[in-house]
């Protein structure tokens, strides 16, 4: 109320006093140390308890000595700065301290029949609570209580609340696995659509599809491990059916041509390459997943491109080409020797994987060219 600070070592010994008090009391009829003896005694018609005190009990004085020293100190800091609490207060306050002082003293010199301390300390307690009352609000709040209440129907709220939040997230799984889903068949049916003017690669998106997830799961358990993520590698074998997306700018008298292309139409081909991106970028402009967009654009860019520069659109080398786009290279070329084309027979699968061996280092990625190698009886067993 005042901001009197009691000095830490009558706190601790106040504090030690009342223990050791409140043990002794509690120790009636196994120690004698606070009473020797407590006994129900009637006479007169009164009923009183008999009392005999033990050495311990000398601390009761004390301890409401020191009580009303401390008291007496705080009401005259009080007085003396008549700031934060009323005359009326202090005074009451020192005169409830001097009530219990006095019941306690005068209980035990006059040996009055009649407990009157319990009755003096609900007084003193009645009148602390109302000095805490006429404290003015700024200094109020410096106070403390405990509030204890049934919050059963909250708690109840928030489970339901938290239950409703796991199935909303379940359904959100559910509907985002499906636009997924949905997404990828859409991507498949227009590839597909593509391919379908183009009388020369009947199949090939199919296949290479398939390649491309078989040769992505190898590697995926090979050194390749550390660079290539599962996340990355699934995006790799969703974009693979967009590779020749571009073919679908090409004019029908040269995708369909029966022979080989003359140089004009020749370069007029290599175009699907630089288109296919953009209209693999256009297609995914609104996409929220940005890897996926930038691996599919890469996929349809640069999956001509040769380890050695002399590839198109751009002659990238080496590493400047994207992992997908080398990885989408092999399999494109490699269901290129294995299937019919107008140009060019069939090779065998000897002929096939002896090309690909050949053409690493200057084609092909030569760590790519041989993991490739590696997993060459899963892929021959992809063509039956």
């Amino acid at each position: 109320m005042c901001k009197t600070r009691i000095p830490a070592a009558v706190r601790v010994l106040c504090i030690c006093i009342c223990l050791i008090i409140f043990l002794g009391a509690s120790s009636v009829g196994r120690v004698d140390w606070y009473y020797r003896s407590v006994e129900m005694v009637i006479r007169d018609g009164y009923t009183f308890l008999k009392r005999e005190y033990g050495p311990l009990h000398l601390l009761s004085p004390i301890y409401i000595a020191i009580t009303l020293g401390c008291g007496l100190l705080i009401v005259a800091n009080v007085l003396r700065k008549k700031k934060h609490v009323s005359y009326f207060v202090s005074v009451g306050s020192l005169c409830l301290l001097i009530l219990c002082s006095a019941t306690f003293v005068g209980e035990r010199m006059v040996g009055l029949k009649v407990e009157l301390l319990p009755i003096a300390y609900t007084v003193c307690a009645g009148g602390i609570l109302e000095v805490c009352y006429s404290v003015p609000e700024m200094y109020r709040k410096k106070l403390h209580c405990i509030r204890i209440w049934d919050d059963t129907p909250q708690q109840q709220y928030l489970k339901l609340v938290e239950q409703y939040n796991e199935e909303l997230g379940v359904q959100v799984k559910e509907k985002t696995a499906r636009l997924v889903e949905v997404q990828n068949d859409i991507i498949v049916s227009m590839a597909s659509i593509v391919e379908n003017r183009d009388n020369n690669t009947g199949g090939h998106i199919r296949r290479t599809s398939d390649v491309v997830r078989a040769f992505v799961e190898h590697l995926l358990a090979t050194d390749y491990s550390s660079t290539l993520t599962r996340e990355i590698a699934d995006q790799i074998i969703k974009a693979a059916p967009l590779h020749d997306f571009g073919k679908i700018a090409i004019p029908d008298s040269i995708l369909n041509k029966p022979g080989k292309f003359v140089s004009e139409e020749y370069e007029i081909m290599k175009l699907h390459a630089k288109k296919g991106a953009e209209i693999v970028a256009r297609i995914l402009q609104n996409s929220d997943d940005l890897q996926f967009k930038n691996i599919a654009v890469n996929v349809a860019h640069y999956h001509h491109e040769k380890w050695d520069g002399t590839g198109y659109p751009c002659g990238l080398v080496q590493e400047e080409i994207p992992l997908e786009a080398r990885i989408m290279a092999l399999a494109d070329v490699f269901d290129a020797l294995v299937s019919n084309r107008v140009h060019k027979g069939q090779f065998s699968f000897d002929e096939a994987f002896g090309i690909i061996e050949e053409s690493s280092g200057s084609h092909f990625d030569p760590s790519l060219c041989k993991a490739f190698l590696q997993c060459r009886l899963q892929i021959e067993t992809l063509y039956g």
